[in-house]
C-alpha cells in the first residue's frame, strides 16, 4: 500500500517532466519514489528479528541520509550549462522532492506526502506557463514523423529562427527503422502566429505528419 502511494505521487510528477521532454521522467520518477519507499520501509520494519539480539543497536535514520545524499547523485545528472545559462534545477529538485515523498509514504506520512506531491507538481506546472514565462509568450509542444535517414535538425532551427520562435528542448523517439518521432517545445511569442511556422514545414519532404 505504501509503495503503491509513493508510485502514484511519482507517476504524477514524472509525467509532467515527460510531458515537458526533461531529461528525467516518467520512469525516473515513479522508480527513485518506489526504491525510496521500500528502502525507508526496509530500515524501519526488517530488522525486528536482529533487534532482539542483545547488543545489537540500529538507526534507521541512516538510510533516509543515505537516500537523499544518492538521489543528489542522480539528480546532478539531470543539469546542465549550455552556454551561459543552466537548464534542469527544476527537475532533479523534483527528483529529490520525489525521494522525499516515498521516504515519507513509507513512515505512513501520508497527507504530508500527498501534500508535498501537490504543491511539486504546482510548482512544476507553473515553471512552464505562460505566467511563468511572460504574458507575451507561448509554450507549445509538436510533434513531428521524420524519415529517420533525413538530416532535419538544422532545417528546424533555421525555420524557427525565421519565425522567430525559440526551440526550448526536442526529444528523438526511435518508433522503427524507418521512421523516428521529433518532439519540439517551443517558445511562441504573443504576435507570432503558428501556422504559418507549420506550414514552413511541411515544406519539407522529409516530414511525414505534424501534430501540436
Amino acid at each position: 500500500m505504501r509503495i503503491m502511494f509513493a508510485v502514484l505521487c511519482g507517476t504524477l510528477i514524472g509525467y509532467e517532466r515527460e510531458h515537458s521532454l526533461k531529461a528525467a521522467g516518467l520512469r525516473t520518477h515513479i522508480i527513485v519514489a518506489a526504491a525510496s519507499c521500500l528502502m525507508m520501509t526496509i530500515s524501519k520494519y526488517g530488522f525486528y528479528d536482529v533487534l532482539q539480539t542483545k547488543g545489537i543497536d540500529l538507526d534507521p535514520s541512516r538510510v533516509a541520509a543515505a537516500i537523499v545524499s544518492g538521489v543528489g547523485f542522480l539528480g546532478a545528472g539531470t543539469i546542465f550549462m549550455r552556454k551561459k545559462s543552466i537548464t534542469g534545477l527544476t527537475t532533479a529538485a523534483g527528483v529529490w522532492a520525489t525521494a522525499g515523498i516515498g521516504m515519507a509514504m513509507a513512515t505512513g506520512m501520508y497527507i504530508e506526502g500527498f501534500f508535498t506531491t501537490i504543491v511539486v507538481f504546482i510548482a512544476q506546472i507553473i515553471s512552464h506557463s505562460r505566467f511563468y514565462h511572460g504574458r507575451f509568450n507561448t509554450i507549445r509542444s509538436i510533434s513531428l514523423k521524420v524519415n529517420a535517414e533525413a538530416e532535419i535538425i538544422q532545417f528546424i532551427l533555421t525555420t524557427c529562427a525565421e519565425h522567430n520562435i525559440s526551440l526550448l528542448r526536442f526529444k528523438v523517439h526511435c518508433d522503427d527503422s524507418a521512421v523516428y518521432t521529433l518532439k519540439l517545445l517551443c517558445k511562441i511569442p504573443q504576435n507570432i502566429k503558428i501556422s504559418p511556422f507549420i506550414e514552413s514545414l511541411r515544406k519539407n519532404t522529409d516530414i511525414i505528419s505534424i501534430h501540436g
